[in-house]
Order: structure tokens, then sequence, then C-alpha cells
């Protein structure tokens, strides 16, 4: 089973919503997202919520890494990112 935590952590800036989404789908998909494509991304993270709250809660999470609430909250918003992403048709072409 594929844990999305330790891919973010290894990204330049995992508290920066937008570096994490530009980031991802550039690893992820064979063409550059719209920022439209974006936005709708950066929606299924962080629904209708301003970009620093995800700083929040990533720094939230780090700040109590053994907390399972606060992991299992993380991973499953990480997860509903990848699972959105291998759903777009863009991603089919990789």
């Amino acid at each position: 089973m594929f844990d999305p935590i330790p891919f973010i952590k290894a990204l330049s800036q995992p508290a920066d919503v937008n570096v994490v989404l530009d980031e991802v789908t550039r690893y992820l998909m064979p063409i550059p997202l719209t920022a439209s494509q974006k936005a709708f991304l950066k929606e299924t993270l962080i629904p209708g919520l301003p970009d620093y709250e995800w700083t929040i809660e990533w720094d939230a999470y780090l700040a109590d890494e053994t907390n399972p609430v606060k992991a299992n909250a993380m991973r499953s918003k990480l997860k509903q990112l990848f699972r959105t992403i291998m759903q777009m048709p863009e991603y089919q072409l990789s």
C-alpha cells in the first residue's frame, strides 16, 4: 500500500501547497497542467481553504508525527489527492 507522506516529505517545500502540486504533477503527469486543473487539485487537498491552511496542517502534522489522528488525516488527504490525479485523463497518457 502506498504511503504518500514520505513522498511529500521528499519534495523541496512540502509545507507550500503550490509547490506540492507543482512537483507532484510534474512527476506524475506527462504534460503540464493548466491553472484551472491545479486549482481543482488544490480544492481536493484543501477544499475551500486559503493556501496557508495547508502549511498549518502540514506543520501541525510534523510537530506530532506519531499522533495517529494527525497522521491518518494527513495520509487521507494526500491519498485523495493522488487518487484524483490518477483519475485525470492526462494521467492516462503516461
